[in-house]
């Protein structure tokens, strides 16, 4: 079935009032939201700091984002655009997209006509526009006034990624897609992420009527900092984090070369710190950690749970 049957029948419910972020509403230029008034490695000398925070800027709009959220489509697109010239990785590329984009329409297809999936584009604080989809299961399962919303991983999506499994379980679920994923504008800079989980959950509380002691945050790899974020700022009634990290500083170090260490800790305290570890300190409800000891990225050191 055509996707346009599924983009035409999508409900829009713009968020008026944000209680905890209401500065968001105004756009901040480059350089109030940018930090260059601070340095991560404050013991460098002046003139090394300098330079590095201009090559940390760079990176980080260029191919830093890129390599921590491939899953946006901003990338596939700038690499489509690179690779234009070149008809046989352009024809691949377009080969892969196609596979995608067929993918996550027979997921969305599944959720919609097995599962009565609701899909809604739900409005953020800065601007951005956040596809979400819901299976309402509290007529067909005692487990249905429980939501589970799922923070989806890295190349993740809702159409094809952990949605499903509080689903079988009969719990009801909430998808969501990062902004600039599949149907999300933006991108997924941490202040977007913010604002994207904040969206969602004053829509399944103030549109969909759960209340927040029946909501559940399901985080899968690094969509457990949204969900850890999200359990910080909402009384909601428990977290589970599956295959997440404590800290991206130490898994960006561990895959990068040696040299690249002072760059590296530039990039992410500065514009991508996602220290979940930190932020779960401020979480007081109950969780479940999930340690995946065999993930190649997430592990520094397989099969082990701790340094």
């Amino acid at each position: 079935m055509p996707d346009v049957l599924y983009s035409m029948g999508t409900s829009y419910w713009l968020i008026v009032k944000l209680a905890l972020r209401p500065l968001t509403h105004e756009r901040l230029k480059w350089y109030q939201h940018h930090p260059f008034r601070y340095c991560s490695n404050p013991d460098l000398r002046f003139y090394k700091r300098i330079p590095l925070q201009i090559l940390a800027f760079s990176a980080v709009h260029t191919f830093g984002l890129r390599l921590i959220y491939p899953g946006s489509l901003t990338v596939v697109n700038s690499l489509l655009c690179i690779f234009t010239r070149l008809n046989s990785v352009l024809r691949f590329s377009q080969k892969m997209a196609e596979l995608i984009r067929a993918a996550l329409l027979q997921g969305r297809t599944t959720l919609v006509e097995n599962h009565n999936g609701k899909r809604a584009r739900i409005g953020t604080a800065d601007g951005n526009t956040i596809d979400t989809m819901f299976v309402d299961n509290r007529t067909r399962s005692l487990k249905g006034k429980t939501l589970v919303v799922c923070c989806e991983g890295n190349s993740g999506f809702y159409e094809i990624g952990i949605m499903t499994t509080p689903m079988k379980c009969g719990y009801s679920a909430l998808g969501w897609n990062h902004p600039g994923f599949a149907g999300s504008s933006g991108l997924p800079y941490p202040s977007q992420e913010h604002n994207a989980i904040d969206a969602v959950m004053q829509y399944a509380i103030n549109e969909l009527g759960f209340r927040p002691e029946n909501i559940v945050l399901f985080g899968w790899s690094i969509g457990g900092y949204t969900a850890t974020w999200a359990a910080v700022n909402y009384p909601i009634g428990a977290l589970i984090l599956d295959a997440t990290f404590d800290d991206l500083l130490p898994l960006a170090q561990n895959q990068m070369p040696p040299s690249w260490s002072l760059l590296v800790k530039e990039v992410i305290r500065s514009y991508v710190d996602l220290n979940i570890a930190d932020l779960i300190t401020k979480y007081n409800g109950p969780v479940k950690i999930i340690r995946r000891t065999e993930d190649e990225i997430i592990s520094l050191r397989m099969f082990c749970v701790q340094e």
